[in-house]
């Protein structure tokens, strides 16, 4: 077991609480209000691409399309699997997404590289 800074089980999958979700929503009016598009990083531990978080993702990506004045940073060390589970709504939110890959060493940089190019090509198209 994996223990995060606090004590937690890293192994242990939790769902945000729907205050957390309702923050975007939020910032999205602000945004919408000022007329500015206001960034947002997320996912970063949750696991956005990960084949056992398909409820979670789902959620993720119709607050993205629920929230037009938001760009949205989308942060996964699963970016191989990101091509087979972006939404069957993709070609309306992709220009407000930005996805992107942790990459643990150098030896995995260039694997990791061709399945963001893969996603990107996916995203393009």
């Amino acid at each position: 077991m994996v223990e995060g800074r606090l004590g937690e089980s890293f192994d242990v999958r939790t769902r945000a609480a729907a205050r957390t979700l309702k923050q975007p929503l939020a910032r999205n009016r602000k945004a919408a209000k000022l007329g500015v598009s206001h960034r947002v990083f997320c996912a970063s531990l949750s696991g956005l691409f990960d084949a056992e978080m398909p409820g979670t993702r789902e959620r993720l990506f119709e607050l993205i399309r629920a929230t037009p004045w938001l760009i949205w940073l989308l942060l996964s060390k699963r970016i191989g699997n990101a091509p087979d589970m972006l939404p069957p709504f993709w070609d309306e939110i992709k220009d407000r997404c930005v996805i992107m890959a942790t990459m643990a060493a150098d030896r995995v940089a260039s694997r990791v590289l061709d399945m963001l190019e893969k996603a990107h090509e996916r995203q393009a198209g």
